[in-house]
């Protein structure tokens, strides 16, 4: 084989590596759905949402349902009681999405959840960038309390 080949070919090989972390669009485009989620759409979301990533993920630094729904919610005049609601019913990465909106609505209900998410503890699925990983749920509350996510809240 010719080396040019050789080389196209090791790209493509490599390139389907990373198919997994791949997503459809841009966290910037402006076509994608999810930015206009409605409230009761991001609510369903954050219930059921089995991973907790901020910023860029995936192959094409995309962003995550969960960031997306988080944010939909924040924009409800009736953020507080949903993210409330979402501390009651949802799974463990939905739960961290709602204290992370809870801090920046409500803190008397963030301390409140945060109390009880703390005595439960074990780990939530966590990405960054590409990498799917578990996380001390204890440590995530933490970083939350500390504002480590404020930035990604604010900006919404």
């Amino acid at each position: 084989m010719k080396r040019g080949k050789v080389s196209a070919l090791l790209l493509i090989a490599v390139a389907s590596s990373f198919i997994s972390c791949q997503s459809t669009r841009s966290a910037h485009d402006q076509k994608d759905p999810r930015a206009s989620w409605s409230t009761d759409e991001a609510y369903k979301q954050l219930i059921q949402t089995k991973c907790f990533a901020f910023g860029g993920v995936g192959f094409a630094g995309t962003t995550s349902n969960g960031e997306f729904a988080l944010c939909a919610v924040l924009r409800s005049p009736n953020a507080a009681n949903l993210f409330t609601a979402v501390c009651s019913e949802a799974t463990d990465e939905g739960k961290l999405y709602a204290l992370c909106g809870l801090r920046a609505t409500d803190r008397n209900a963030f301390n409140h959840y945060v109390a009880a998410l703390r005595e439960k503890d074990g780990s939530a699925t966590t990405m960054s960038g590409c990498i799917i990983d578990s996380k001390r749920i204890s440590t995530i509350i933490q970083e939350i309390a500390n504002g480590d996510y404020d930035s990604y809240v604010a900006k919404r």
